[in-house]
């Protein structure tokens, strides 16, 4: 899994990360809201049972978000703990492993968003298709649905400061469940941080040319087109 992108010359040599990410029923569902909150209007329980959306960004989250089997509840969403040197550059696998909760992660030094290198999308690495080796996507942030993959180049925050790995507030239509803005990982700066498991090498080989041409030059032998409509 996920072997393609030890290719690119971009991660070279870098320690990774993986992170999954499930979401599970909220262990505090009676819970007040955290303080730190604004007043909400009357929250909404969707036909499933879960917090509907109400796409203001707070609220009861339909799910709790467990990261690397670590729970991370509502209301207060305390953190895992995630060490690493500081300034260091990592690879980090992300995994959305949920049913229902679509991710939309940001790393954040001081409440401000810090870039994010992305180089690959469910397993498949950007880097195909005539694009350089060391291709690289700045984001400061990534869509996840259920379901699906990100790997991305992230820098470990100054030795003195705390980051944060959060999942931003993603709005789900009047049909979907609440995902809100919330912490899932404080990202601490540590001289003495262990270091990741595993680490890519340092001559990265490209994997052998496929035999096949690449899909998107390829012709449709017939076109077909589907419609879909939401009725509430």
């Amino acid at each position: 899994m996920w072997q393609g992108l030890s290719a690119d010359s971009a991660v070279a040599g870098l320690p990774e990360r993986v992170l999954v990410v499930r979401d599970q029923n909220l262990l505090n569902p009676n819970a007040p809201p955290s303080k730190f909150e604004p007043v909400l209007p009357k929250m909404l329980i969707g036909r499933d049972g879960d917090a509907a959306n109400n796409g203001i960004g707070f609220g009861k989250p339909a799910k709790d978000l467990p990261i690397n089997f670590v729970p991370v509840p509502y209301p207060d969403y305390p953190p895992e703990r995630i060490q690493v040197r500081p300034g260091e550059r990592q690879l980090w696998r992300v995994l959305n492993a949920s049913a229902i909760t679509y991710l939309n992660p940001a790393v954040l030094f001081d409440r401000a968003p810090q870039p994010l290198g992305l180089l690959g999308l469910d397993g498949i690495p950007l880097n195909t298709d005539g694009a350089p080796r060391d291709f690289v996507s700045g984001q400061d942030h990534l869509g996840v649905p259920p379901d699906a993959r990100v790997e991305f180049i992230v820098n470990g925050p100054p030795k003195g400061i705390t980051g944060l790995l959060v999942t931003r507030t993603v709005d789900t239509g009047p049909g979907g469940e609440n995902d809100p803005n919330r912490t899932t990982a404080a990202i601490t700066a540590s001289e003495d941080a262990a270091e990741p498991r595993s680490r890519l090498t340092s001559s990265p080989k490209p994997l052998p040319a496929s035999s096949l041409p690449w899909l998107g030059n390829v012709t449709p032998v017939r076109t077909r087109r589907l419609y879909f409509s939401e009725r509430c």
